[in-house]
């Protein structure tokens, strides 16, 4: 005796082996069951190969420290980068900067710097403030110098007086073409 589940509706009766539907109810109870213990698996074989290169990642970091701290250790690699970044000269020396008429006068390397800096910080600012700042600044009166109403931080360049810059030798000297006259461009 074949016992069955009849299904009855719009189209007719239909008839299914209970067989078929055990396999069919334990299929599905196998697939319930194995996705999330697979789905896990998986994430953590992805964590697993995140953590290896970044593993990996800080020890070539730390390899390159190392060779750094070797170079440091030489008395020669210190007085060449205190040469090259400094401009350092050793007594009786005379040290010659060469710059680039093109490029520039160091006020002028000085004053792009910030504008790219202010303009950097004033990208990195939310959407929403700069949103309200241009509506605060649509409501004041033209010629009333708002120009940053929430008081963004912003890099003003300094002014430096004659006798400062009279005083500071090494701005004054010209190093070989090739190399940057501002010690804090490197």
């Amino acid at each position: 005796m074949k016992r069955s589940v009849v299904v009855s509706g719009a189209r007719g009766t239909r008839r299914f082996s209970l067989r078929l539907a055990v396999v069919l109810f334990f299929a599905v109870l196998a697939v319930i069951i194995v996705t999330p213990t697979l789905s896990n698996y998986l994430e953590r074989q992805a964590e697993l190969r995140d953590a290896k290169a970044e593993l990996e990642s800080v020890q070539q970091h730390n390899e390159d420290l190392e060779r750094e701290l070797q170079l440091w250790q030489d008395d020669d690699y210190v007085r060449a980068q205190a040469r090259q970044r400094l401009g350092y000269v050793m007594p009786g020396q005379t040290l010659y900067v060469v710059t680039d008429p093109n490029e520039g006068t160091a006020r002028e390397k000085l004053d792009e710097r910030v504008q790219t800096a202010n303009r950097e910080r004033r990208a990195a600012t939310p959407w929403f403030v700069t949103l309200w700042d241009s509506v605060t600044m649509a409501g004041e009166v033209a010629g009333s110098g708002v120009d940053n109403p929430n008081n963004t931080p912003l890099i003003e360049p300094t002014e430096a007086t004659e006798s400062e810059a009279a005083s500071t030798p090494s701005q004054a000297t010209t190093q070989p073409s090739g190399e940057s006259a501002d010690p804090g461009s490197e």
